[in-house]
């Protein structure tokens, strides 16, 4: 069913980027604050406000399918400090901007979101990096 979101037997949400078991200790609302690289101008709005959803769950996904569809992974044509503005209006990036506009149309459409990193390791990776 389009929008439903559910695994591949309709029997469960997709649960994809659900994190369980965690104690949040500070206020979702928190979360819709802007800052320096998720600063929503008028480009990441429109797209925050494309995506619909039946619940968060599936807003989130929703909003996650418009972001794929707006930022190209290309490598190279931003920096560390590219603003989700500048990487929605080039149409390209690396996960750091894909991460970044995310965030701000998650805000933009009233849905909490925060930038959270770590170390990506593979034994097979020739490099490695934060992810």
């Amino acid at each position: 069913m389009p929008g439903d979101h559910r695994g591949q037997r309709g029997l469960q949400p997709d649960l994809s980027g659900v994190l369980r078991g965690h104690r949040e200790s500070v206020a979702a609302d928190c979360y819709l604050r802007d800052t320096a690289p998720t600063r929503i101008d008028p480009a990441l709005a429109a797209l925050g406000e494309s995506a619909s959803g039946a619940d968060m769950l599936s807003l989130a996904h929703a909003l996650s399918a418009a972001v794929s569809g707006a930022i190209a992974y290309r490598p190279g044509v931003t920096h560390a400090h590219t603003t989700a503005a500048e990487a929605l209006e080039l149409g390209a990036g690396v996960c750091q901007d894909q991460a970044h506009v995310f965030i701000a149309a998650c805000r933009a459409a009233g849905l909490p979101a925060r930038y959270v990193s770590g170390y990506f390791h593979s034994p097979t990776a020739r490099h490695l990096a934060s992810h």
